[in-house]
């Protein structure tokens, strides 16, 4: 489980989120990786209340699913910048925000509440 926990791709993008949002909106490069990070906080106290209701099996399944779907937003705007840069940094965001909230809702602090 943790194992999977850092494969999934988080420390790229905590390292590299603020450079890749700084190539999208240059104004961004010194505050997005403080709200990624805040948003991961706040999703991750969410989570608390998530796991009593649902459970631990079914968010570690539904955040493995919406993690591969947010990398590959993430990689279709990669792919689709090299045409039209707006729409492809819309994707490139719009991934990176949804990785972020998906990782502080599941696998970020839920896998550490699995292993026990």
């Amino acid at each position: 489980m943790a194992l999977l926990q850092q494969f999934v791709g988080i420390n790229a993008v905590v390292g590299y989120g603020g450079d890749i949002a700084g190539s999208a909106i240059p104004s961004l490069k010194s505050i997005f990786p403080m709200l990624i990070n805040l948003e991961q906080v706040l999703t991750s106290l969410i989570v608390s209340y998530l796991l009593s209701r649902v459970g631990r099996k079914t968010i570690l399944q539904l955040g493995t699913i919406v993690g591969a779907i947010s990398t590959g937003i993430i990689g279709i705007g990669f792919f689709i910048h090299d045409g039209n840069a707006d729409v492809g940094n819309v994707f490139i965001l719009l991934g990176l925000v949804v990785f972020m909230a998906n990782f502080g809702l599941s696998l970020g602090p839920v896998v550490w509440l699995y292993i026990p």
